[in-house]
């Protein structure tokens, strides 16, 4: 009541003024303990009420004579010590330290908690004394008190001594929790002593294994227990793929078999030359190795999400100043968005991260009018609130108004949930904004596969100068190259033809007694290849060069 408070306040402050010298040493020590003494005293005096008891819990009358007994009667000339500290050394020894406003000396005692029997330093000249011989592990309480020629103060409250609880170890990691073969990551403990579930002792471990992973930190007391960590090693597929024979020079077809297919020139490193389960070489003069691989896809599901439809309640809406909310529980992307417009033409789209106000994701899409679905690909990048809006003035885009009734919240996949609007107040969740169906998938992982080696092989016979010879003058060539062959037997037409670094065919010329002159004026600098054929079939080929003065 208005006169219960200032009554009561004026009580407490008679019940201070209590001619008691250990009180006043310890509102002097300790204000907040003796607050707290004071306090209690005023309660253990309250009479009860008669009409009260049944009526009421609590309830009676102050009795200022009953609270001021009650202190002098607990009064006493030699003042308890007080801000008792107890603080383990070791695994076996302890250092019990107190405050006091006398000058000693002091009594101490301690035993292990829930046994009978003390154990004593008598006459202890500082304030504080160290403990040996402690049983490790073993919870302790420990009293003072202090002596003032022939009282004492009497012991004040335990204080208590706890073994040391070990705290739960964390694993931190340097890589994703799923990977792919041939990858690895390095789990990393908090404690300063480990057990892993491998039986590995050291504070890292590195996996490359499939497993559920966990480590127990191991204290002087006990041990803790992490949370596990479930590592996912993804196993990738090695492409199918056949070694090509050629006759002589030229391109090859390769061909492998995968879900999608890379090519190489090397073994190790280097970036792809190629890409499709089919791709044709360079020219090639002599036998080639090359490498495929096959990169597999996991995980990227498709998903829907929110409404699937507009309703019949709401409007054709004319601005952009609300919008629909979600918070993402992890990284995906928004494929695409149904949307019903009224009136053709360009709508800018925005992803916003609802936290910092920043535009995650843009564009502006040309919509027709009536229902559409707008392809986004917006990639949402993490954990997060977010909101998906429109940024123009006057989208004119439907958006479901009052008495339509969302049902949010609506789940996005297994990745995240449409909350509501950024409508404030209990309509927060009477709209729904723009954007129907949503199509969402999450982030998939690609495992490259080792390389795989695929060789074209061409007939020793046909290696450069072998068999027939053939004599190419001048070398580098400047307006003219002279071909001269020997030692060819066959019956036919013979026809020489150059190429170029890719293996373009730049010239063809008959040859006439196993003659021919070629122009290269025209040519740009740089290495060429030629080849002779009769009636289709190789006879011989090498390389000149081009070269202009």
């Amino acid at each position: 009541t208005s006169f219960a408070s200032p009554f009561t306040a004026g009580v407490i402050g008679l019940l201070y003024s209590a001619p008691c010298t250990s009180l006043m040493d310890q509102v002097f020590a300790d204000p907040s303990g003796a607050a707290l003494y004071v306090r209690q005293a005023l309660f253990d005096g309250v009479e009860q009420v008669g009409n009260l008891p049944g009526d009421l819990v609590t309830g009676g009358r102050i009795n200022v004579n009953n609270s001021l007994q009650l202190i002098m009667n607990d009064c006493g000339s030699c003042p308890t010590p007080y801000g008792a500290t107890v603080e383990a050394m070791g695994a076996d020894a302890a250092m019990f330290s107190w405050n006091s406003t006398g000058t000693g000396p002091y009594n101490v005692q301690y035993r292990p908690v829930g046994t009978s029997t003390w154990e004593s330093f008598p006459n202890v000249i500082n304030m504080g004394v160290q403990v040996n011989g402690l049983m490790p592990c073993t919870a302790y309480e420990f009293q003072v008190e202090a002596l003032c020629d022939t009282i004492t103060s009497g012991f004040g409250p335990s204080v208590l001594l706890e073994p040391p609880v070990e705290p739960v170890p964390t694993i931190t990691l340097d890589n994703e929790e799923v990977f792919c073969e041939g990858d690895q990551v390095t789990l990393t403990s908090s404690a300063a002593t480990n057990l892993w579930s491998t039986g590995e002792t050291t504070a890292s471990i590195v996996v490359d294994q499939t497993g559920t992973y966990t480590v127990d930190g191991l204290g002087v007391c006990d041990t803790a227990s992490s949370a596990a960590v479930d590592i996912l090693v993804l196993d990738f597929v090695l492409p199918t793929a056949n070694d090509v024979n050629l006759p002589g020079p030229g391109t090859a077809t390769l061909t492998a078999t995968g879900d999608s297919i890379l090519w190489y020139d090397v073994q190790l490193g280097g970036s792809p030359v190629g890409s499709g389960t089919s791709w044709d070489t360079p020219f090639l003069s002599t036998t080639t190795d090359f490498w495929c691989t096959n990169t597999e896809v996991f995980g990227g599901a498709v998903s829907y999400a929110g409404e699937p439809d507009n309703s019949t309640q709401g409007q054709y809406h004319g601005n952009g100043n609300n919008w629909i909310l979600f918070t993402a529980t992890e990284a995906f992307t928004i494929r695409s968005v149904k949307v019903y417009a009224s009136g053709a033409g360009n709508r800018p789209i925005s992803l916003i991260d609802m936290d910092n106000s920043l535009n995650v994701a843009a564009g502006t899409f040309n919509l027709p009018d009536g229902e559409s679905r707008v392809q986004l690909d917006f990639e949402v990048p993490g954990p997060g609130n977010y909101g998906l809006r429109i940024t123009s003035g006057n989208p004119q885009l439907w958006r479901d108004g009052l008495g339509s009734n969302p049902g949010y919240p609506f789940p996005i996949g297994t990745f995240g949930t449409i909350t509501g609007t950024t409508v404030t107040g209990a309509n927060s969740t009477a709209y729904y904004y723009f954007f129907y169906d949503w199509e969402v998938e999450a982030f998939g992982v690609g495992c490259e596969s080792d390389r795989v080696q695929v060789t074209v092989s061409m007939p020793t016979g046909l290696e450069e100068h072998a068999g027939p010879s053939v004599n190419v003058f001048p070398d580098p060539a400047d307006r003219d190259v002279f071909f001269d062959l020997s030692g060819y037997t066959g019956i036919g037409q013979v026809q020489v033809t150059i190429f170029d670094a890719s293996g373009r065919a730049m010239a063809t010329k008959p040859m006439l007694n196993g003659r021919a002159t070629v122009t290269t004026a025209w040519l740009a600098d740089g290495l060429y290849s030629y080849l002779l054929t009769s009636n289709g079939q190789p006879i011989t080929s090498g390389r000149f060069v081009v070269s202009h003065l």
